[in-house]
């Protein structure tokens, strides 16, 4: 998977905490769940999982030592990311999708697995978008998925020919070997597949981070912090994080004392 190929870059650690949508076993929420354990396994990722409800969330008092995953649509994800926020949590926060959602101040530093955007900052994007609609307004929507798709299929097939199959079984066992060693030209630089016919290849065009600008939110280039920096801070904000709980509630309970002492004074 795209993000924690990204986190495994970008952040030391293998732990991450694991928000999922609590929902039917066929939901967008747990498809993504089940994606991310899958993806996880296979790059030694260990994850914290957590259920969450609109209204009902327990957030574990060690989140903030680790990066954020939200599994759950754009509504419930950025209701979530508003939860996080308010607790001033120093994790940093993924989830899925770029609906306009998560175009808010609460959500600003969020990065987002999304398809691709037709108001993207990637020039090549832009290009690509021209070249294949032949015209500046992008109309319907076609997913990055649909595009990468007909690329990959287009160039198989093609190769498929060559090879002068007879039967239908022969050329099924002809196209799976052809998609397991061949690159394939795709709209914005080469693909493949894994062993595990995972795409790996040129999908960082589908990572967008929040920022903010002014008074303007917007989808931007993805977040690329320090490695050493962001583990470091992320160990000095938890630790700090711990102390003004513990403070916080060793003055709590003095304040309690005091006025249990006036009250019998």
């Amino acid at each position: 998977m795209i993000l924690l190929r990204f986190i495994q870059q970008t952040v030391s650690g293998r732990d991450l905490t694991v928000f999922s949508l609590d929902d039917h076993p066929d939901s967008y929420a747990s498809g993504l769940l089940d994606d991310l354990t899958k993806a996880a396994a296979d790059l030694d990722f260990h994850l914290n999982h957590v259920t969450f409800s609109i209204g009902q969330v327990d957030i574990p008092m060690d989140t903030g030592r680790h990066p954020v995953v939200i599994c759950a649509p754009s509504h419930e994800s950025t209701w979530l990311i508003e939860q996080l926020r308010s607790r001033r949590l120093p994790s940093p926060i993924y989830s899925f999708g770029s609906n306009r959602n998560y175009l808010r101040h609460s959500a600003v530093g969020t990065t987002l697995v999304c398809d691709i955007k037709y108001d993207d900052y990637n020039p090549i994007v832009q290009q690509y978008l021209q070249e294949i609609l032949g015209k500046d307004d992008a109309g319907e929507e076609v997913s990055l998925s649909s595009v990468l798709a007909m690329h990959v299929i287009s160039q198989a097939v093609a190769a498929l020919e060559q090879s002068h199959m007879q039967t239908i079984a022969e050329s099924r066992a002809a196209l799976s070997k052809i998609l397991s060693v061949a690159e394939f030209q795709g709209p914005f630089g080469l693909v493949a597949f894994s062993k595990n016919r995972e795409m790996i290849g040129h999908e960082n065009i589908s990572l967008v981070t929040v920022r903010r600008r002014g008074f303007t939110v917007y989808f931007g280039a993805p977040e690329t912090l320090k490695v050493w920096g962001l583990h470091a801070r992320l160990k000095w904000q938890a630790r700090l994080w711990e102390a003004i709980i513990i403070v916080s509630t060793i003055g709590g309970a003095v304040g309690l004392l005091q006025l249990a002492v006036q009250a019998l004074g």
